[in-house]
């Protein structure tokens, strides 16, 4: 299941060569633009991925072995109830503008994901994406149509 990461690495108001080692590979899986911001202690990025932030950290710290870029990383999920911000995100009004469009064009590209593969969803795929993301109630509008119809059948 794809997700929603930030990475807040901290020391450099740049893209370094890490950041790109790093993440590159993680937006070419899914075809989607890396989006990055600048603030004044350091550099966000967001990707869309299906990689844990756990997994996106290590990576990072190997990464900082074979390169000089060795400052601090923050990885977090978006939409994980663990998130938590010790701001309100509109007052950054940079953060804000990134993250309502990043969270526009993840919208756009999971609604293009769903469509092509509905027409070969089964029942058994349905009902694994339900449980994976919590519950029947979490399928789009479309998945539960789908579901429906097959379990009708």
């Amino acid at each position: 299941m794809l997700k929603k990461i930030a990475v807040f690495r901290l020391g450099s108001q740049e893209m370094l060569t890490a950041d790109s080692l790093v993440l590159t590979p993680l937006v070419l899986e899914n075809d989607q633009p890396l989006i990055g911001v600048a603030n004044p202690i350091g550099f966000i990025s967001l990707v869309l991925t299906d990689k844990s932030p756990a997994q996106i950290a290590r990576a990072y710290q190997m990464v900082a072995e074979m390169t000089e870029d060795v400052l601090p990383v923050l990885v977090w999920e978006l939409d994980s109830p663990e998130t938590s911000y010790n701001f309100v995100a509109d007052q950054f009004e940079q953060f804000n503008q990134m993250v309502t469009i990043f969270n526009q064009d993840c919208q756009a590209f999971l609604e293009t994901q769903t469509k092509v593969t509905h027409h070969n969803m089964t029942l058994d795929d349905l009902l694994d994406i339900a449980n994976e993301r919590g519950g029947i109630d979490k399928l789009t509008e479309d998945e539960a149509i789908l579901l429906a119809k097959l379990s009708a059948q």
